[in-house]
């Protein structure tokens, strides 16, 4: 299957009209052909940025509730790897749900990234090396 890693910046854009990133973000989400996953953190971040509507914070639950994104939860383990990541990258410096993002990467074998944060993802690299495929572009 194909996968796309989404963080929190699309989330929000998706379901916030006045977010100048808003329709590049539809148009992209439109366009990909497959699943959505993410990580517990970026829903948080997601619910917090949105709080100001109750509306947009239902909305964003059901992108989980429905399956259009999958939530991949942490466990006990993935914290000694993400903090490993967050060490790792101090000087950038990288937040916990991005280095979540970066561990589901991992895990995952995905290098597909639906973000809008592209300085540090473009820092930012997956087990793999290689950098990550970033959209919307």
């Amino acid at each position: 299957m194909n996968y796309a890693i989404a963080d929190t910046g699309p989330l929000v854009a998706l379901i916030d009209k006045s977010d100048k990133d808003h329709e590049r973000c539809v148009e992209w989400f439109k366009s990909f052909e497959g699943q959505f996953i993410s990580t517990d953190a970026v829903l948080t971040e997601a619910l917090y940025l949105l709080n100001l509507s109750s509306r947009a914070q239902m909305s964003c639950l059901d992108f989980f509730i429905r399956g259009i994104v999958e939530l991949r939860a942490l466990g006990q383990s993935d914290l000694k790897t993400i903090r490993e990541l967050m060490t790792l990258y101090q000087n950038v410096p990288m937040d916990f749900a991005d280095a979540t993002v970066v561990n589901l990467a991992n895990q995952s074998d995905c290098c597909t990234i639906f973000i809008l944060d592209v300085k540090d993802f473009s820092i930012y690299r997956p087990k793999n090396n290689k950098y990550f495929d970033i959209y919307p572009k």
